[in-house]
């Protein structure tokens, strides 16, 4: 044995023979692999057999370190570490003899780090991660030489934001007529019973609220909260979990969402199709999930029975791929939902607020400028023209000369403006008669010249009114004629809901 290894030898602890985790789990590690629960994928399994170039005393201090991970961050960022330290022994180490490396040089550093791409180089940086707190701990297994290097290199994350940019066809957000496919396709695959009622509402609740499909697998049926209304008509509020802030489980907060009242009488279905499936009497009433799987056991405590996000994420994948032939993941909801916020004039505070982010870092892609907003302004011009030509007359003062001379019947009054009536809205430049409809048609004449003092501000805040109560009373018509439930072949469902 080595003089490196004798000082490992004696100066490790052993380790715990059970780890207890911030959601509850025990773990055994006197076996291989370590079986770890998780929401995003199931169970996982960490298997350090597999590290079969490296020194017994070496995999002790991996194991320690992935053990006090496990204690202290998310399953999913922990299998993330291993991974991509197994991805360098595997890498690295494929040549060297069983057991022989007693510590990671620099030598096999720069050998990974030649045997990554530009797309992948962002690996080395997760690698740094678990290698230097391990060394802080006291369970380094990394060269002196080594760790300097990773001290100093610059090594590039995995990239972000390029996606939105860029407006990726396949990884960015979608368009306005990819949602209207993807709306089309959902109720299509579900009239055509391709699809059951829970992968219908995943799909719509996806396309109302851009939420993480972690968060959809953290749902449960309890989330849903119906509001009685005065009119008897229900409304709806959606409680969707954080299930990404660091330092919280899963279930530690929430953000609550208005929701459709298509979507919500969607998910109501949905509840009341659950009961049927709901036969372990060891499982609490009001905390079953809302998506229901078969599997009790592969899940955190207090996840019974809940589909995880993977399984979640592929379904839904599947679904559109083959309806649409387009790319379809969480993310690229989410992009969507945050996109059209910010094309809408939201803030980054709100867009962050919309996504569940505990800060603004992640939202500056949404709102910069872009070379393709160009095209969308011109377009935005070309629609405004009109309506910025409609008013064609001319603005002018009250001091100015005609103003002051013209005589009292060309002056033009809106006599129905309770404090304003008297005031005149300008004057007409015409010496003739019309049967234009006076004042607010003399608005679109070019011989009107409106004083710039005039009530103009009560003249659009009445119209503004009177369009209102216009559209209240066009949906009152449209609310007694609309059917009590949408019917799509034969299924008694909502219609599905736009972004």
């Amino acid at each position: 044995m080595s003089a490196i290894i004798r000082s490992l030898a004696g100066s490790i602890p052993p380790l715990p023979s059970r780890l207890f985790l911030p959601d509850g789990q025990e773990i055994d590690t006197g076996t291989d692999p370590w079986q770890v629960a998780d929401l995003s994928s199931g169970l996982s399994r960490l298997s350090f057999s597999g590290f079969s170039a490296l020194h017994p005393h070496v995999v002790l201090r991996l194991q320690h370190t992935v053990a006090h991970y496990l204690e202290t961050r998310s399953v999913a960022h922990v299998r993330n570490l291993f991974w991509c330290f197994h991805d360098l022994h595997q890498a690295a180490f494929a040549e060297a003899a069983p057991g022989k490396v007693e510590r990671i040089e620099l030598a096999h550093l720069l050998n990974y780090q030649g045997r990554l791409t530009k797309d992948t180089l962002w690996k080395l940086g997760v690698v740094r991660i678990l290698l230097e707190k391990a060394a802080r701990l006291g369970f380094g297994f990394c060269s002196a030489e080594a760790l300097a290097w990773l001290d100093e290199a610059v090594i590039p994350g995995n990239p972000k934001g390029v996606d939105v940019r860029t407006r990726d066809p396949n990884r960015g957000p979608f368009t306005a007529a990819e949602i209207e496919t993807l709306n089309a396709a959902l109720n299509d695959a579900y009239r055509d019973s391709e699809i059951d009622l829970a992968d219908y509402a995943a799909g719509h609740i996806l396309l109302a609220f851009g939420v993480r499909s972690r968060q959809l697998a953290a749902l449960k049926e309890k989330d849903l909260i119906v509001v009685p209304a005065k009119d008897g008509d229900a409304r709806y509020v959606l409680r969707i979990p954080q299930a990404k802030q660091r330092g919280e489980l899963t279930r530690d907060s929430f953000r609550a969402r208005p929701c459709d009242r298509r979507v919500g009488r969607l998910i109501e279905r949905l509840i009341e199709e659950n009961r049927g499936r709901k036969t372990d009497p060891e499982v609490p009433a009001d905390d079953w999930p809302m998506f229901i799987g078969s599997s009790r056991d592969e899940n955190p405590p207090g996840f019974a029975y809940h589909l995880n996000a993977r399984g979640i994420a592929t379904r839904i994948r599947q679904i559109i791929e083959r309806r649409t032939e387009m790319t379809a993941n969480s993310k690229r909801f989410r992009h969507t939902l945050a996109q059209n916020m910010a094309d809408d004039g939201a803030s980054k505070y709100e867009i962050a607020e919309a996504l569940g982010q505990a800060d603004t870092q992640q939202v500056g892609k949404y709102i910069e400028a872009r070379p393709e907003m160009v095209a969308r302004l011109n377009h935005l011009a070309e629609d405004f023209a009109p309506i910025m030509q409609a008013f064609a007359g001319i603005l002018v003062s009250r001091e100015d000369l005609g103003a002051r001379t013209s005589p009292q019947g060309k002056r033009l009054h809106d006599r129905a403006l309770a404090a304003s009536g008297e005031r005149p809205l300008g004057h007409c430049g015409q010496h003739g008669f019309c049967d234009i409809a006076k004042p607010i048609g003399c608005y679109t004449c070019s011989s009107f010249r409106a004083w710039d003092d005039g009530p103009h501000e009560e003249i659009l805040a009445k119209l503004l009114e009177d369009r209102q109560r216009k559209v209240d009373r066009s949906l009152e018509v449209v609310m007694d004629l609309w059917p009590g439930n949408d019917q799509v072949a034969g299924h008694d469902c909502p219609q599905a809901v736009p972004i």
